[in-house]
């Protein structure tokens, strides 16, 4: 039999299964329809039902794009948005938008590739859509597979049921009223969205909410219930939907793998940045290759995390630390190379933004300052947030150490610059923008002196500037928070979670000494701006941990390490320079140390701790070795706790 003859056959009998019932009816891997569909921007009329294929949006003159998140009933059905892969439950890439309509096209093929689904969304930018009753839900080419679809959610039914931040362990049906989830030890919370037909009410935990309206940040203990009811309006019917949320100990918390460069390399400083993703990781070494530098990425399968590829820069000039920073977010990665000379400004500096799309990431863009300049080192930090980058530069000392901040706004496929934060002069003779961090309309920027840790003569203690968007897009200064002791480097580390405000401090020292054992400051927002709730150190300090070096807030939850720390606490220990990273929670209003995290395989010099990323209840910290000395030089490593 010839091999084109076995391939058709096999084509047959694929597609023949469903149609002679040899597929179980209780297995979901035939099933192609949508469990999720949101819009960056705008409303879905009418709200999203598994059952209605086609749908309508209106949005502002001033959108010039919009996303879609989409998930699909079965976890392994291929999702394209326009012609084009995305990630379940991942935001998509930008769609622009013309002024009037636009026509949007989602398709799902189901895991076994025996159904598919369309969807169909018109976005009206500018314009109201046409006045419809939206009859004409569209077809689907399930002839077999989904014959028992109704266009109408019928009765008190929900027609979606969703969780943000989590994911339910079953798969949502109308009939099924009780679900279960699990979230990870660092998720402190979840949002619920469920839809249903205009003549119910839904309300969550007593809450009412609009049909696919997304509910209030429900907290979640060690096992908390959800009560979603349903409601009609007409009558005194209503069902009641349960879903018992469990979280996982910080017992049940720990590594779950070592992560290396596929091309190891001493000195490469693998592990000096990172960023994670929902099941992605990146991992910068922006020493490899004589300084041209590299990312790696590594995706979570049913086999543990798995390397995935490797991105470098095939101009590259020794020197130019591509990987220096890194920032993700859904299926943008943002990669600064700090020391790039694309200009012909001598280290001036360049950003690159690589989009994933059929799970290969792939270069789109390329951004340098509005006015290069040499020693600019544009890139230093990078920072994403919705629609939004903030790239910092930090200048060299000839230029007084006086950074800046850019933020551009994605509009399509192009980054535009929306402001330029830090004018000339602020925070002069500092190290300004040596740590950022971009949350919705928030901008935490800090600065300190350039002076070493141990040095008594610098009387600058460090600050924190925080900025705020307003509705013209200006980043306006709300406040300023400063350090306590000369030279503790207050500001060389910032997190906005919500509203609260971590800062690291790795050169603090409570007497004003040298033995610069590091703090942490935890700020909660009220209408008088931040405010400091708490100081911490390491239950037991010592001198030159660090301690501050990175921080990573998640609601009750806060991660700080110091990567010069010695694990065992005391002066005998020999693994000098190993690092650490702790665990605090808060318990009634109190910030308490209840765990130290250390990697299984920790030596010295291994300076674990110098980067640091969490997300989705996963924790992501490198370890790149030692630094400044050959005889320190090593591998590097990330560490996944998860």
């Amino acid at each position: 039999m010839s091999l084109r003859l076995l391939v058709k056959l096999l084509i047959v009998l694929l597609f023949a299964l469903p149609i002679f019932g040899c597929v179980d009816s209780n297995d979901t891997s035939d099933d192609s329809r949508l469990r999720l569909l949101r819009l960056s921007d705008g409303q879905l009329e009418p709200p999203f039902s598994l059952n209605i294929l086609s749908y309508q949006t209106e949005v502002g003159e001033d959108v010039q794009s919009i996303q879609l998140t989409v998930a699909a009933r079965n976890l392994g059905a291929f999702i394209t948005v326009n012609d084009q892969s995305v990630s379940d439950g991942v935001p998509s890439s930008p769609i622009s938008l013309v002024t009037g309509k636009n026509d949007i096209e989602i398709n799902i093929i189901s895991k076994d590739g025996s159904a598919r689904t369309r969807y169909f969304l018109e976005a009206f930018r500018g314009v109201k859509p046409p006045g419809s009753d939206n009859d004409d839900n569209g077809d689907s080419d399930d002839s077999d597979n989904n014959n028992d679809n109704t266009d109408e959610i019928l009765g008190t039914d929900l027609g979606s049921l969703t969780l943000e931040g989590a994911a339910l362990d079953q798969i949502f049906q109308a009939e099924q009223l009780s679900y279960t989830a699990t979230l990870g030890a660092f998720i402190d919370g979840v949002h619920v969205q469920a839809t249903t037909s205009t003549d119910n009410q839904i309300s969550i935990n007593g809450e009412i909410i609009a049909a696919g309206q997304t509910s209030a940040l429900i907290p979640i203990e060690s096992n908390t219930q959800i009560e979603i009811i349903v409601a009609s309006i007409s009558d005194n019917s209503s069902k009641t939907y349960v879903i018992d949320v469990s979280r996982k100990s910080i017992d049940e918390f720990s590594q779950t793998i070592a992560l290396g460069s596929t091309t190891p390399q001493l000195g490469s400083q693998f592990g000096f940045s990172s960023a994670i993703s929902g099941s992605t990781l990146a991992v910068g070494a922006p020493d490899e290759a004589e300084g041209r530098g590299a990312v790696y990425l590594f995706n979570l399968s049913s086999d543990g995390w798995q390397f995935a590829q490797r991105l470098g820069l095939e101009n590259s000039s020794s020197g130019d630390r591509f990987g220096q920073s890194l920032s993700m977010q859904g299926n943008l990665l943002v990669v600064g190379a700090m020391q790039r000379s694309p200009s012909g400004n001598a280290n001036s500096g360049e950003v690159f933004i690589y989009q994933k799309t059929a799970q290969t990431w792939s270069e789109t863009t390329r951004i340098t300052a509005p006015s290069p300049q040499t020693g600019h080192r544009f890139g230093y930090n990078v920072a994403l947030s919705g629609e939004r980058l903030a790239v910092a530069t930090l200048r060299s000392n000839s230029q007084a150490n006086s950074g800046q901040v850019y933020v551009f706004k994605q509009q399509g496929a192009a980054w535009n610059l929306e402001a330029t934060v830090g004018s000339a002069g602020v925070g002069s003779s500092d190290k300004y923008a040596a740590s950022i961090d971009l949350e919705n309309n928030l901008l935490a920027i800090g600065s300190f002196n350039q002076s070493g840790c141990q040095s008594l003569s610098d009387d600058d203690p460090g600050s924190v500037r925080i900025y705020q968007r307003n509705e013209n897009n200006a980043w306006n200064q709300i406040q300023k928070l400063d350090g306590e002791g000369p030279n503790d480097r207050f500001g060389y580390s910032v997190d906005i979670d919500n509203n609260q405000l971590a800062i690291g401090a790795q050169c603090e020292d409570e007497f004003h000494t040298t033995r610069t054992e590091g703090a942490v400051y935890i700020y909660q927002q009220s209408e008088n701006g931040f405010n400091l709730e708490q100081k911490v150190k390491a239950f037991q300090t010592a001198a030159f941990s660090l301690y501050g070096d990175r921080v990573a807030l998640a609601g009750n939850q806060l991660i700080v390490t110091g990567s010069f720390e010695i694990p065992a606490h005391n002066f005998a220990s020999s693994l000098t320079g190993a690092g650490a990273a702790y665990l605090l929670e808060r318990n009634n209003g109190n910030w308490q140390e209840t765990r130290l995290f250390i990697p299984f395989d920790l030596e010295s010099n291994d300076r674990f701790g110098i980067s640091l990323s969490t997300d989705s209840g996963r924790v992501l910290i490198g370890a790149p070795g030692g630094e400044g000395s050959s005889n320190l030089f090593k591998n590097g490593a990330a560490y996944v706790f998860e």
